[in-house]
């Protein structure tokens, strides 16, 4: 670290010269007699009073009796204001207003001279001295009234240049002019005017001072070059000049300025040589001040050792033995440099708390760290008003780090960037508070701070080190994306740095581990050929073999790492290029390769940090070669040799199954129970405790394939209750439903369906579970909750051949809610999905059905035809194909495909509950046909073989046979034993519909003979029985559909109707 030479001298202009002295000089202090042609003429102009008072203020003002004058002055003008004396009088009350440093009023009078009377031979003066008054004023104010009694000076004087350009004040007033200029901060003007001065009055006793004047200002304007000039002017002209030495050093620093740190220090040497040069001090410390900039650290060093030696009462003195210091420490010559320094510090003065800085990093790179701490402690209180203190805070901070004490180190490294955060250690203390932060693993705190480093100090050279740390306490957060990022802008900003190689490494490393296995491969692989050492190089082969690796790209990592392990064959990773390469063979199926690069890890790493992995990988390696028992002794091996191995449960694991397939069931058991036992907590716990559970569910699957129910239910229930995680419970679930099924235990079963389907929704038995609870719903005629089921074991994406099977019970289940229509469209799905199905005919059948059911007898019809030689799941099927496709052409008055078709049920079928159904059927065929006899034979047969429906509207449509016979009589007998037979009051409810039908016809037939009848008496008994019969469809069936045409035909027969 080179120390920078600070200047603690800065040049300041030089105070105005004293303008009181001048004035007494400029201004008519002193009046003459009135004895002049002129002034004897003015006299005889004038009242004699107003002379004799003009006589006697001019007496008073030459005894400098100022205050007396002015009263007479006054007197004068308000006495006689239009006398020609009043003029002079109003002129020489400024003069005495000044003399009495009354410079408000005296401008005002200044003012009154030049503005009320015409012009006359001080007029010139009155515009020099109003615009100095004006600017003597400005000199007591601030602010606006400050800039306004300069610029009401400049205009003064510009009026008297102006009207005056060679007038004997025109150089004074210029001067001042640019005065005005420069305390209105309008530098441009000033040196207008200042220019103006000197190149017009060569010989004017102001032009030292305006040369002076313009050099300071083109100084301060930064045109050193333009002052360089002028001050050689004034050397030239005013060698001798009281300001001679000063504007020397003011040349010498002009170039300085310009970069020209030789020549500068030769020209402030050449003063220093100079005998009885005024500021030999400040020439001496400025030369020096130029040495050390030229790096002649000793010259400097030895030019301060004279000035604090020489002058050791100059100002500069206390700087100078600091920068002893200074010089020495860059010339490192340590030793002198802290010498120096303990002398600083010894004063106890200002200085102390720089020179314990300086000693401190002397002290730091020599590990004197106890020293430094020492010193800080002597130094911090006086170092309180210092610029030093903040700097004195990251000495003792890296003392105490490099001690060990991070947290306090930590502690003064903040204090510096939360108190003296505009300090210039405030980046170098908040870096190294980042640093700290790093190294305690504070991980979320550094990133803060580098963060806020980053937003604060866009210049820092420190910058690239903290976006690092930045970057590094990502990648400790896991927060790669991040990481990545801030590498790539580190690599984007600082393309030249030192460090560049391993932070491209770094971004490589963390897009590895990211992953990101293509960037890997293809940025690592852009950056190889730049690498420079065998190191870096085989770190970068290793991170596109690795990448290789996790890509599946076997082949390819196999070459990266092999060439990782050539050109660094003992390096960092490879142990871990060895063990990858590994296992890129054993992926390759090259498992003798990769028991060989195995075996090579162990001998050249034989206690190496990969020393178990490697036994746990040959052991794979062996098992895929199909030889479990040597796998077992490389297990074996690693839990001997490396108990402590992170693969030591793996190793247990693969020990157990293979000790399973060499059917060392006993064994096996003993060494899963040990891992389980061991590592309770560990990842492969779980898949050890499966391994075990999987010998107790082959056991329960045996039990239930050789029909071992309450056994199997035991095993099965077992498993579950004990197993928790077995990942097959489903599987255990679903074979205990059926264990429960073959057991006969319906209800244990379906709770069994239900648990699969609430706790393994995603499992493929979940359709099946679905289906079977449907299955247990149906079978409790629950249609609708059927329904639902089938419809969630539909979501679940079943099987094919459940799923035809759920579709056809779907079919069903609206079938026997008479939802026909949605009946047809489960069972047309069926058909339509699984036409060669098990299912298919039945499918088919039930869509005849379903036609049949809507009334729509020719759809129905075609449907039953095609099936009439078809094999059904049931006899009743084939049955229902022959009387419901015949009742279906009945329907249709197609009475021979009617008979041809039900007729087959009576004579192949007549144990069949339909068979009443189909005499029925084709007795009304016969009827449509119109073959009475036929029909009735049949209609006799099933009314008195049947008590149910069928019977009563057997004997309904005998009373219709009658009806059409015309034996009405008879007809009446046969409805009458519809509506009091077959139970009578008491009738099923499908037969009470013939009760009511037969009631009407009836009561039809009695009107009927009621008509006929020729006798008033036997129509009368006809017209009775038929109200009797209208209202015993009122009594006994009110809400039929026949109630409403009884009610009103009696109250029509009652009203004789």
């Amino acid at each position: 670290m080179m120390i920078t030479q600070t200047t603690r001298f800065s040049w300041s202009r030089a105070v105005s010269l004293c303008l009181i002295g001048i004035l007494g000089m400029s201004v008519t202090a002193f009046l003459p007699p009135l004895v002049s042609g002129q002034e004897k003429k003015a006299e005889e102009k004038s009242d004699p009073k107003a002379v004799a008072i003009y006589g006697d203020a001019a007496s008073f003002q030459n005894k400098k009796l100022y205050d007396i004058a002015i009263e007479e002055w006054q007197r004068l003008l308000k006495t006689y204001p239009a006398d020609p004396l009043a003029r002079k009088g109003q002129f020489y009350l400024g003069v005495c207003l000044m003399q009495q440093k009354q410079y408000s009023e005296a401008a005002t009078s200044f003012e009154l001279t030049v503005t009320k009377y015409k012009p006359f031979e001080s007029t010139e003066e009155a515009y020099y001295q109003l615009g100095w008054c004006r600017f003597t004023v400005a000199g007591d104010k601030q602010g606006d009234d400050k800039s306004a009694l300069l610029t009401d000076s400049i205009t003064s004087f510009t009026e008297g240049i102006t009207k005056y350009p060679k007038g004997p004040f025109t150089d004074d007033a210029l001067y001042f002019r640019g005065e005005s200029h420069y305390k209105l901060g309008n530098r441009d003007e000033a040196i207008s005017s200042y220019q103006q001065l000197v190149d017009t009055h060569p010989k004017s006793n102001m032009r030292n001072s305006g040369l002076y004047a313009l050099g300071v200002t083109y100084e301060e304007l930064k045109k050193d070059e333009d002052a360089a000039r002028i001050y050689d002017l004034f050397l030239e002209e005013f060698p001798e000049d009281g300001l001679a030495a000063e504007i020397q050093l003011r040349k010498a620093d002009t170039v300085l300025r310009g970069g020209n740190v030789e020549q500068a220090e030769k020209l402030f040497s050449a003063m220093v040589a100079l005998e009885g040069f005024p500021q030999l001090d400040f020439a001496l410390y400025r030369q020096a001040g130029c040495l050390a900039s030229l790096k002649r650290h000793e010259d400097a060093a030895a030019a301060y050792t004279t000035l604090v030696e020489s002058h050791e009462d100059s100002r500069f003195v206390a700087d100078a033995r600091l920068s002893v210091g200074r010089c020495f420490f860059n010339a490192k010559k340590n030793e002198p440099a802290l010498e120096w320094f303990q002398k600083v510090i010894a004063l106890k003065g200002e200085e102390t708390a720089e020179a314990a800085h300086w000693a401190s990093r002397i002290q730091l790179g020599a590990k004197q760290f106890d020293a430094v701490l020492e010193l800080t402690t002597l130094a911090l209180p006086l170092a309180a008003e210092s610029s030093f203190l903040p700097e004195l805070l990251v000495d003792r901070a890296d003392a105490m780090f490099e001690k060990g004490d991070k947290q306090e180190a930590l502690k003064n490294y903040l204090e510096v960037v939360e108190k003296h955060a505009e300090s210039s250690p405030a980046p170098q203390a908040l870096y190294n508070a980042t640093f700290t932060l790093l190294d305690l693993d504070q991980h979320a705190e550094t990133v803060t701070r580098a963060t806020a480093f980053l937003e604060k100090y866009k210049e820092s050279a420190l910058r690239p080190d903290i976006r690092y740390l930045l970057g590094e306490a990502l990648v400790q957060q896991e927060k790669m994306p991040a990481a990545e990022s801030t590498f790539r802008q580190l690599l984007k900003d600082h393309a030249g740095h030192s460090q560049y190689s391993q932070w491209q490494l770094r971004l490589s490393s963390i897009l590895y581990m990211q992953k990101k296995y293509d960037e890997t491969v293809s940025f690592t692989s852009g950056i190889l050929e730049k690498l420079a050492g065998p190191q870096e190089k085989g770190q970068a082969h290793f991170l596109v073999g690795s990448a290789h690796f996790f890509q599946d790209k076997f082949a390819e990592a196999a070459t990266s790492l092999s060439a990782s392990l050539e050109v660094a064959p003992k390096g960092g990773q490879a142990d871990e290029a060895l063990l990858y390469l590994a296992r890129s063979q054993f992926k390759q199926d090259k498992l003798a390769e990769s028991r060989t690069t195995l075996e090579r890890l162990l001998a050249d790493f034989p206690k190496g940090r990969f020393q178990g992995q490697a036994y746990y990988r040959l052991g794979e390696c062996l098992d895929a070669e199909k030889k479990p028992a040597e796998a077992v002794k490389q297990y074996d091996l690693l839990l001997a040799s490396v108990p402590e191995s992170p693969y030591v449960p793996y190793a247990l694991y693969n020990k157990g199954y293979d000790l399973l397939g060499l059917e060392k069931i006993d064994e096996a058991a003993a060494v899963l129970a040990d891992l389980v036992k061991r590592f309770p907590e560990h990842e492969i716990k779980k898949a050890a405790v499966i391994a075990q559970a999987e010998t107790v569910y082959r056991r329960g699957r045996g039990q239930l394939d050789d029909d071992k129910y309450e056994e199997a239910i035991v095993s099965l229930k077992g498993l579950h209750d004990a197993y928790p995680d077995f990942p097959r419970l489903d599987a255990v679930l679903y074979d205990l439903g059926w264990a429960y099924l073959g057991a006969g235990k319906q209800d244990e079963a379906v709770e069994v369906f239900v648990r699969i389907t609430k706790d393994h929704k995603e499992s493929s038995f979940v359709a099946d579970a679905h289906y079977r609870i449907g299955e247990s719903q149906y079978d409790d005629d629950k249609f609708g909750e059927a329904l639902a089921s089938y419809a969630l074991a539909l979501e679940s994406t079943p099987a094919a051949e459940i799923r035809e099977a759920i579709l056809h019970k779907t079919g069903w289940a609206h079938y026997k809610v008479d939802d026909f229509a949605k009946a047809q469209e489960s069972f047309q799905l069926q058909v339509n999905d699984f036409g060669e199905g098990s299912f298919a005919n039945d499918g088919r059948f039930m869509l005849a059905e379903c036609e049949f059911k809507l009334g729509k007898w020719e759809q129905a019809l075609a449907l039953y035809k095609p099936l009439v030689e078809v094999k059904l799941s049931g006899d009743q099927f084939s049955v229902l194909v022959l009387l419901h496709g015949g009742q279906a052409a009945r329907q249709l008055k197609q009475w021979d495909e009617s008979l041809g078709l039900v007729n087959q049920v009576i004579e192949n079928h007549k144990d069949s509950i339909y068979l009443p159904q189909a005499q029925l059927t084709v007795g009304r065929a016969y009827y449509g046909k119109k073959e009475y006899d036929k029909a009735n034979e049949l209609f006799e047969i099933v009314a008195t073989g049947s008590r149910n429906a069928t019977g009563a509207e057997a004997r309904f449509h005998m009373g219709a046979v009658c009806f059409v016979q015309k034996e009405h009589a008879n007809a009446v007998r046969q409805y009458q034993r519809v509506m009091f037979g077959f139970g009578a009051e008491k009738a099923l409810a499908e037969v009470k519909k013939f009760q009511h039908l037969s009631a009407t016809e009836a009561a039809i037939c009695s009107e009927v003979l009621a008509g006929e009848a020729k006798a008033e008496a036997g129509k009368a008994k006809y017209l009775t029985e038929a109200k009797g019969f209208y209202q015993y469809i009122l009594d006994n069936h009110p809400e039929s559909g026949s109630a409403a045409n009884a009610k009103k035909r009696l109250e029509e027969l009652s009203q004789g109707g």
